[in-house]
């Protein structure tokens, strides 16, 4: 899938949890429920959240399929899935180069096809997918040392 594809897709998401579009074209995705918005509905109906993984970037995870097999067999329909690579053998988002360092102005295609994975996976199951764009761990700490922002990582900024 093309990056500006993937970035639409993302957009759309996002678009539909805050409810940009028309009722029609949102009424199988989640939002407070009419009848009180302290709840939650999915498909018109009263929806209580009930998740849990081993891990908070399921994407990541090498057991993705028997992971939302597990949730969904538990009877869950929820993950939080935050987008990050903080683990040993995570995948970056952005393009690493042959000499080691990041081009933030290109993905990671494997990056972004994991993700579109647990959407599709999650889809399929209807299990509820909360997306958090970023976790400060990822950033921070021994981890800033081989983060893609760190200047001395990629090819687009200096730490001047």
């Amino acid at each position: 899938m093309k990056s500006h594809r993937k970035i639409k897709t993302i957009l759309l998401l996002i678009g539909l949890s805050f409810g940009i579009t028309s009722y029609s074209q949102t009424k199988n995705v989640i939002k407070p429920y009419i009848k009180n918005p302290g709840y939650w509905q999915f498909k018109g109906k009263p929806t209580l959240l009930i998740g849990g993984t081993d891990n908070d970037n399921l994407f990541q995870n090498i057991n993705l399929k028997t992971q939302l097999d597990s949730l969904k067999d538990a009877g869950g329909n929820y993950v939080r899935n935050t987008m990050s690579d903080r683990d040993p053998g995570d995948k970056r988002a952005f393009f690493r180069n042959i000499d080691g360092k990041y081009d933030l102005s290109k993905w990671n295609d494997v990056y972004w096809e994991k993700f579109e994975n647990l959407l599709k996976l999650a889809s399929e199951r209807e299990i509820i997918v909360q997306i958090e764009i970023w976790d400060r761990f990822d950033h921070s700490r021994d981890n800033w040392l081989t983060d893609p922002y760190n200047p001395g990582n990629n090819i687009n900024y200096t730490f001047d």
